[in-house]
């Protein structure tokens, strides 16, 4: 497919920035709003735009090949074997041949999609292979084999939707609906094997929570903002930790959790205790402003925030802003105008290539920096 410059604006700058050492080696600018967090396969970066445009760039932050599909993505695609798999907000799935753009299959699913998409391995027809897993509108958590979308089977366990993240863990797969409450089923065929309600006064059905899986233990926070572990083999509360104020969001190290909170606070809590560990209070300037995105190291934390901001927090030190992303304006590219106006420059995701950080914001741009090491 050809691109337009109409619709890409490519910037390739070498400036420094805020604090550190960090210089960027490039910048794309992409001419549309991103709307998930970006997928690397091997030298390639896959950016995903509401409305339904994937756009590849290379090494260097040059666009290789756009990809169109009908609808709006709020899942990030899944990059196999020459392939990107797909998946709209309205319902549909789509696998693309990753070379050419040709859309190799697609279906209909008859619902809106709600949870990201997830591959799998179950066993088929007496063999071991890949399959997708994406959660619906409906309650329905679907199973659909990698090359044929033939469905493999489908449950209904809830009858409200699956916005949390789809987990696969062992011979089990986790989930969350809107009324918060965690379902176990079995990876071959679906069927439920334990579900779990959290505990809340007033539950906030637009709150989302991260779902972290560490041997037998499974993390997840409330919409009161408590962190909960659950035994994933049982389904019953092992620990929790009331009032820290935890966003949803969440990494694991070795031995921790690591949980922003509402109140400007980077947590770190021990698994094996059950108990914070270490509070690092943020820097004042991002305190009316949300974590959206962390990137843990061996020896320290990238922390990305809504205003564009990203800091790096190191052992002793003080938050430092490495990076700050161009406030530049939303382009009006989805049906929901009023969501776009309101797009900025939010960290959408951090990572760590060759020693260098790649960060993408919600308008668009797209970053590799030093490290400042």
């Amino acid at each position: 497919m050809k691109i337009s410059a109409f619709y890409l604006l490519l910037l390739i700058v070498s400036v420094r920035l805020y604090a550190q050492d960090s210089l960027v080696i490039w910048q794309a600018r992409l001419d549309r709003n991103t709307s998930v967090p970006t997928i690397i396969s091997g030298d390639k970066y896959f950016c995903s735009s509401l409305d339904g445009v994937i756009t590849c760039l290379d090494n260097n932050g040059k666009i290789v090949k756009e990809y169109e599909i009908t609808g709006q993505i709020s899942s990030p695609p899944i990059i196999e074997n020459e392939m990107i798999i797909a998946a709209t907000n309205e319902g549909d799935l789509f696998i693309l041949n990753v070379n050419t753009g040709n859309i190799i299959q697609e279906i209909g699913i008859g619902e809106n999609i709600t949870s990201n998409i997830v591959l799998t391995d179950v066993e088929y027809y007496g063999k071991t292979g890949k399959a997708i897993l994406l959660g619906t509108a409906d309650g329905n958590l679907y199973c659909y084999d990698l090359y044929t979308l033939e469905q493999i089977w489908s449950t209904q366990t809830t009858a409200d939707s699956i916005t949390s993240s789809i987990l696969p863990s062992g011979n089990n797969i986790f989930f969350i609906d809107t009324k918060e409450t965690l379902y176990c089923v079995n990876r071959a065929n679906g069927l439920l094997i334990w579900k779990w309600k959290i505990p809340f006064k007033n539950s906030e059905p637009l709150f989302k929570t991260d779902l972290v899986i560490n041997q037998n233990n499974l993390y997840l926070v409330s919409s009161e903002g408590n962190l909960i572990c659950i035994d994933a083999m049982q389904g019953t509360e092992k620990w929790s930790i009331k009032k820290i104020n935890a966003s949803g969001l969440m990494r694991s190290d070795r031995n921790n959790l690591i949980v922003p909170t509402t109140k400007n606070k980077l947590l770190f809590v021990s698994t094996k205790a059950g108990k914070v560990e270490k509070e690092i209070e943020l820097a004042p300037e991002t305190k009316e402003h949300r974590v959206t995105e962390l990137l843990v190291m061996e020896d320290n934390v990238l922390v990305g925030f809504e205003n564009g901001s990203v800091y790096e927090l190191s052992k002793n030190k003080k938050p430092v802003e490495i990076f700050r992303a161009a406030n530049l304006p939303a382009r009006l590219v989805s049906d929901d105008s009023e969501r776009d106006a309101k797009a900025g420059s939010r960290i959408i995701s951090l990572n760590m290539i060759n020693g260098n950080f790649l960060i993408t914001s919600e308008n668009g741009l797209v970053s590799l920096i030093t490290s400042g090491n």
